[in-house]
């Protein structure tokens, strides 16, 4: 079985480092694109409230410090994929883009009972975006099409220590530490209006990434009378340069056939970096342990929790040492909400007596955002509701688990005639775990 399982996560790592997803967002056009940092799979049904979830069934490399709250001897191996269904609107004008890709890969397990360690694959930021304009020159125009691509990933190593724990309080730190790669491509393409001919200039940009990046996490539990649990966390991304290098390039050809082209100028290779700002993030949740009797045979143990994050990006100090000009972006913020309802937590204490639908874990959430982009002097703001399910696989006792989340949200501004965007998205991951009797990293003993 542990031979299965680590076969299976390497190829998984093969096939990430060689597949890239596609996206569609305008607002990827800044520096090396949206930057991925705040979905997973587990929490997407929930608003996005990751940060203050930590048990022995997810891994969430959201926050590093949980790391130390997996189970003993029972590593996780986590897979998570998202689609998006997104509808584009500008006075009349409307278009729809559907985009896919993996959000993560990743394997966590403790040592010692003291320790957590994780590593995996997962997306740093993603480029795609198609915007076409056109420029009056003379008697004709000129049409400028700007293209963007690409994506940098993370592979990253996180360890977490409990600095203090017992039966009712718990006290984690954690850290990732992750190497960034990949590039990102930036494209206008220009070509005579009244013209017949597919001929045209292409002025090309290529970033390519190799840098080190960290982050840290903090995370505390308080348990009452075993029904009652407070938790407080807090993650940092600290302020940090990303190296690169640039490319580029003019080029004359037909536009789309990268096979027929001149070269008009190809510039040396420069080597800078990207200033990323600093994100910090705090949230805390509650949760209530209660107990309700379906029959005289069966008490049921159910659960419900709440959860609360913020987190804040100071995107005034982002810059670039490719532009001479500063890029104006506003400092953005984020409010999630989210809420799970577990009919039953010991199901595998009673499987017997427990239904399907009593062991499914039920979701929902709420966040809003404010981006750093603006128009006219006003910010974006992002608003969406979410929902999810999590279905464990209950077979040998093992803490698998299936990961469902949908979402609806909308992008714009007030403004009469701005730019809009409402999306549809969806999430799934899976947890694999040995069974309960094939724990790991335990000696074994002769009686």
């Amino acid at each position: 079985m542990q031979y299965k399982l680590l076969f299976f996560f390497l190829l998984m790592c093969v096939l990430k480092t060689q597949a890239q997803g596609t996206i569609y967002s305008p607002y990827s056009t800044v520096g090396l694109g949206e930057v991925n940092n705040s979905e997973h799979p587990t929490s997407f049904g929930m608003g996005n409230t990751a940060i203050t979830l930590a048990d022995s069934t997810m891994l969430n490399f959201l926050n590093p410090a949980s790391y130390s709250t997996l189970g003993d001897g029972q590593p996780l191996f986590s897979l998570g994929l998202n689609a998006r269904i997104s509808t584009f609107k500008q006075t009349n004008a409307s278009q729809d883009f559907t985009s896919a890709s993996v959000n993560h890969f990743a394997l966590g397990f403790t040592l010692k009972q003291r320790y957590g360690l994780a590593f995996g694959l997962r997306p740093f930021s993603s480029k795609g975006y198609s915007i076409t304009e056109g420029v009056k020159a003379g008697t004709d125009s000129i049409i400028n099409t700007y293209l963007g691509t690409g994506g940098t990933n993370q592979f990253f190593v996180g360890l977490s220590a409990y600095l203090f724990k017992n039966e009712s309080t718990a006290i984690s730190l954690g850290t990732n530490l992750s190497y960034l790669f990949g590039a990102t491509n930036n494209e206008r393409r220009s070509q005579l209006y009244n013209s017949n001919s597919t001929y045209g200039g292409v002025d090309w940009n290529r970033y390519v990434v190799s840098s080190f990046h960290f982050d840290l996490g903090l995370f505390m539990k308080k348990t009452f009378n075993e029904r009652h649990t407070f938790v407080i966390a807090s993650t940092i991304d600290p302020s940090q340069k990303i190296t690169a290098d640039r490319e580029k390039a003019l080029f004359f050809g037909v536009l789309g056939n990268p096979t027929k082209y001149d070269t008009i100028s190809l510039s040396p290779t420069v080597s800078g970096s990207f200033k990323m700002p600093t994100t910090f993030t705090i949230g805390g949740s509650y949760t209530y342990w209660f107990t309700s009797g379906l029959s005289r045979k069966y008490i049921r143990n159910s659960e419900i929790a709440l959860h609360v994050n913020y987190s804040s990006t100071d995107w005034n100090n982002y810059s670039t040492e490719f532009e001479s000009t500063a890029l104006s972006l506003q400092n953005s913020a984020n409010l999630s909400i989210g809420l799970q309802f577990i009919p039953e937590r010991k199901f595998t204490e009673n499987t017997v007596n427990t239904s399907f639908i009593s062991r499914i874990r039920y979701r929902a959430g709420f966040y809003q955002n404010s981006l750093p982009y603006s128009l006219n002097g006003e910010q974006f703001l992002e608003r969406g509701y979410t929902l999810g399910f999590g279905i464990p696989i209950i077979a040998q006792q093992s803490l698998s688990n299936l990961n469902f989340g949908f979402s609806y949200g909308t992008r714009s501004t007030q403004q009469t005639g701005s730019f809009n965007q409402a999306y549809y998205g969806i999430q799934f991951g899976i947890t694999i775990a040995p069974s309960i009797f094939e724990r790991w990293f335990r000696k074994r003993r002769l009686d």
